[in-house]
């Protein structure tokens, strides 16, 4: 049960990491924060 709420609110953070990302167009173009995001979507 701990592991599915820990999952979910991680689902949770990277959503709303994902329309901050969104929001802020130079974030986006951060290599860094592109490989990070690669990284999480292909989990």
């Amino acid at each position: 049960m701990k592991l599915q709420a820990a999952q979910s609110e991680l689902s949770g953070a990277l959503s709303r990491l994902m329309v901050v990302s969104e929001r802020y167009p130079d974030l986006k173009a951060n290599k860094g924060f592109s490989d990070l995001r690669i990284q999480l979507e292909g989990k």
